[in-house]
């Protein structure tokens, strides 16, 4: 099984981004502004608990769960606005992509072009393409952007207690490390499977173009038993893809379970002792369910990341 380099994924596109550097430090500076009210939010929980289960008098109630209500909606305008920017960003760049990969085939001879069909072509150039937009456009909203939550986390945690630093970071590296053990095994297959559905998609160009043909010559049978086949392949290899996807969401299921356990208990020591307040374990249990969201969204994105892998396979091929 071969690993591909985080750095072919950004190649590809790195060259269209630099036209949209100020877009780009938007996006970057929402991002930020969105995991900074992420990671201060259950602090406004965490004192709104502990205010109402002592004697101590501090701000009004009313006023921190108004202050909470305002962080969450602050934050949610952040992250819809984060998402319409990277959209924007990664569609710019991927059809300028498409285009630049257009021009090279047509600057191509005609052994390219007999090699390949125009139905092969136009799902290598904008199918391929495709998949290498729907990554981009979520790679900085929630790839980077779930390293950096979880980065906050893990700061506050070691604010509150060092021991829980300690346990978190490590539970932490140990899930990317998985994550990214097994991003790339379903690469190989993703490939395979992409490659039948070009074949397909240039059976069916062809055969489309040639329909008057086919039935004057009577092999309108052929030409199914040939779609039938094709589909087949097709069906197999998105079967054996499929299986190795599931890998990928038995690990980040495994690493889940971890996290929770470690939360649930260290918490409850630690406020059986009487170093935690209720709140305060309250705030554990709350950032473990936090970091629960990136890792399901590291999760999605490694599956993304193996059907692009063998995508930028193929349209590097094309490149060169």
């Amino acid at each position: 099984m071969r690993n591909i380099p985080l750095r072919r994924y950004w190649d590809l596109l790195v060259d269209h981004l630099r036209s949209q550097r100020r877009r780009f430090g938007l996006l970057v500076a929402l991002l930020l502004s969105s995991i900074a009210l992420q990671v201060l939010n259950p602090q406004l929980m965490r004192y709104f608990i502990d205010t109402a289960t002592s004697d101590k008098e501090g701000t009004p109630l009313v006023l921190v769960a108004l202050a909470f209500i305002a962080v969450a909606l602050s934050q949610q305008v952040l992250a819809v606005s984060a998402t319409y920017i990277g959209e924007n960003v990664a569609w710019t760049a991927t059809n300028a992509l498409r285009a630049e990969l257009a021009a090279h085939c047509l600057r191509l001879d005609m052994s390219f072009h007999s090699e390949h069909s125009p139905g092969e072509l136009i799902e290598r150039i904008d199918g391929d393409v495709a998949e290498l937009s729907n990554f981009f456009s979520q790679l900085v909203i929630r790839v980077i952007g779930s390293l950096l939550l979880m980065a906050g986390i893990l700061i506050v945690l070691f604010v509150e207690d060092w021991r829980l630093g300690i346990g978190f970071t490590a539970f932490a590296l140990v899930t990317v490390t998985a994550l990214n053990v097994v991003r790339s095994i379903a690469v190989p297959f993703d490939r395979a499977l992409r490659e039948a559905q070009a074949d397909l998609s240039a059976f069916l160009e062809e055969r489309l173009s040639g329909t008057e043909d086919i039935r004057a010559n009577g092999a309108v049978e052929y030409v199914l038993q040939g779609l039938f086949k094709l589909q087949t392949v097709v069906l197999e290899r998105w079967r054996k893809a499929g299986n190795r996807h599931i890998v990928v969401i038995l690990v980040a299921g495994m690493m889940l379970m971890v996290g929770f356990s470690i939360a649930f208990v260290s918490s409850y020591e630690l406020y059986r002792s009487g170093a935690f307040t209720i709140g305060t374990a309250y705030l554990v249990v709350y950032y473990t369910n936090q970091m629960a969201r990136p890792i399901r969204d590291l999760t999605q994105q490694v599956e993304s990341l193996q059907n692009i892998g063998a995508a930028v396979e193929r349209l590097t091929e094309l490149r060169s």
